[in-house]
């Protein structure tokens, strides 16, 4: 018993120093500005529309900054496939794949900084004797998956700029290592 408390005591002191950082926080540079400052284009159909908000409202929570220097572009494509066929050659079940490519595009150069690609699936129960039902089923589906789409999306972004920033920081370290031991070696 004492071996898993002083294991336990030893991983608590030594968790924190494992370098983990949060996406979003502070410590990451200008991540949550740098979400901020982007533009969400305008995407096709319902599903778009749905999927467009949902990323202005993950990525401008406090309303849209006044200079975006990002554009998102994104394409939503879906297919649908029957599954669970009966015997009287009706549907018992639906699935829809949504396949979504984004380009994040720099504004002033107009050169693409970031292009990413996900995928995510949606089952429904089709029942014949209930139309309500089932279209009830099939939108609250389609939703819940547009809103895990607009998530994997931010998160994805967020990945790229926390790595930019981070990258950033560490060729200003070089750099200024560099620029000492430059000094060092003129003053010799």
């Amino acid at each position: 018993m004492s071996v898993r408390v002083v294991f336990c005591c030893v991983m608590i002191f030594l968790l924190p120093s494992c370098s983990i950082n949060s996406l979003y926080g502070q410590e990451s540079g200008n991540t949550t500005q740098d979400l901020h400052n982007i533009y969400v284009a305008t995407i096709e159909d319902r599903q778009g529309q749905i999927l467009r908000n949902k990323l202005i409202q993950l990525l401008q929570p406090n309303g849209p900054a006044k200079e975006m220097k990002y554009a998102l572009k994104v394409s939503l494509k879906n297919t649908v496939a029957q599954l669970g066929i009966l015997k009287d050659a009706t549907s018992s079940l639906t699935q829809f794949n949504y396949h979504v490519t984004f380009d994040l595009i720099d504004r002033c150069s107009r050169e693409v900084c970031f292009s990413g690609y996900t995928e995510m699936t949606a089952y429904y129960h089709t029942i014949p004797t209930s139309p309500f039902s089932t279209l009830t089923e099939s939108e609250f589906a389609k939703k819940a998956v547009i809103i895990r789409l607009a998530y994997d999306i931010r998160r994805k972004i967020a990945a790229y700029f926390f790595l930019l920033s981070k990258d950033n920081k560490k060729a200003g370290k070089v750099d200024k290592n560099e620029e000492e031991a430059s000094i060092s070696r003129s003053a010799k």
